[in-house]
């Protein structure tokens, strides 16, 4: 990828528009996942340009609906807008799939946006329940998974009525993930059915298990890899809920194990002993578990563990983060 990059940058007439909008697209998704935002934020602005240029509806909603990508972590009301002026492209020139997916990101920027009562919540089920049948009908896989992991946090959200549903359809989207090989979601599927296990009250060994199964799919998809810390991907708040619970039950040891794991931008697994010099520091010492145990405490104000302050989300319970996927 950075290769072609590097040769697209070089010589800008070498690709013709279409290959230069897919090499930017697949750029900028990358470094989504990475969470570097200004990179992302750039090959974002140079798709939608030739998008604009070749006056292709379809390719301009596909950016901005990968520009509501970059922003819906820390900015749901902006990636909002932008999945709505992708609509206006998409009622220009209808792509079903494209649609579908669309207003699933829309309904759940809704959900974080909104803080809906229990009236909003049952719309919103029925909005994605009709969004499910969408997707089957076109066999879109990724789709049917969002769909399910949507309606499960949904029904989590009145868990004295719903719970067993939201159980049944993180058990959907887990059985469709194996079936079409899709792991993007399983992350957060398990996360999810480890905050029903909290929830519930269940054996904290067993609520671990689910964790760290969650984690072996995250190293799946080099997803313990935080990049540049800008929080652009919802791998943040996964890890920040088992963190939390984790430090909640005294876990010092699994907080150590798992701290060992995580890598970013200039991360290095030697320690230089200069404590005072590293306010950031996340090497997994006695210093650092004190440095740790400060930075949980914000988490009260909705703040998340590994990015800078400015950055919160809000918790779908307790302490815990909705971990959503857009």
């Amino acid at each position: 990828m950075n290769e072609l990059l590097s040769i697209e940058r070089n010589n800008t007439v070498k690709f013709d528009k279409q290959t230069k909008y897919n090499l930017f697209e697949r750029a900028s998704s990358l470094y989504i996942h990475s969470n570097h935002f200004q990179p992302a934020e750039e090959y974002n602005r140079l798709s939608f340009s030739l998008a604009k240029e070749m006056n292709n509806n379809k390719l301009m909603a596909l950016s901005k609906i990968n520009e509501a990508k970059l922003y819906f972590m820390s900015n749901p009301k902006e990636a909002y807008n932008c999945m709505l002026e992708a609509h206006g492209y998409l009622s220009k020139d209808m792509i079903i799939r494209i649609n579908c997916h669309n207003h699933l990101g829309i309904l759940t920027a809704k959900l974080i946006i909104n803080k809906p009562n229990l009236v909003e919540i049952n719309r919103y089920v029925k909005q994605a329940q009709q969004l499910l049948e969408v997707a089957i009908s076109i066999n879109y896989p990724l789709d049917i998974i969002r769909s399910h992991f949507l309606l499960a946090i949904l029904y989590f959200l009145t868990p004295e009525e719903t719970l067993e549903l939201s159980k049944k359809h993180i058990q959907c989207g887990v059985n469709a993930s194996v079936r079409y090989g899709i792991l993007k979601l399983m992350g957060n599927l398990y996360n999810l059915k480890a905050l029903i296990s909290i929830y519930e009250q269940q054996d904290i060994e067993y609520i671990t298990c689910v964790f760290d199964t969650m984690i072996e799919y995250l190293a799946k998809e080099d997803l313990l890899f935080l990049g540049n810390l800008d929080f652009t991907y919802s791998n943040i708040i996964l890890l920040t809920n088992y963190i939390i619970f984790l430090n909640k039950y005294g876990l010092e040891s699994h907080i150590y194990q798992l701290l060992s794991r995580i890598t970013y931008y200039g991360y290095s697994p030697v320690c230089d002993w200069q404590c005072s010099k590293h306010k950031t520091c996340r090497y997994t010492c006695a210093k650092n578990m004190d440095v740790f145990k400060d930075n949980i405490k914000n988490i009260k104000k909705g703040q998340l563990l590994f990015v800078a302050p400015k950055h919160k989300f809000p918790f779908i319970f307790d302490n815990y983060f909705y971990p959503v996927y857009l």
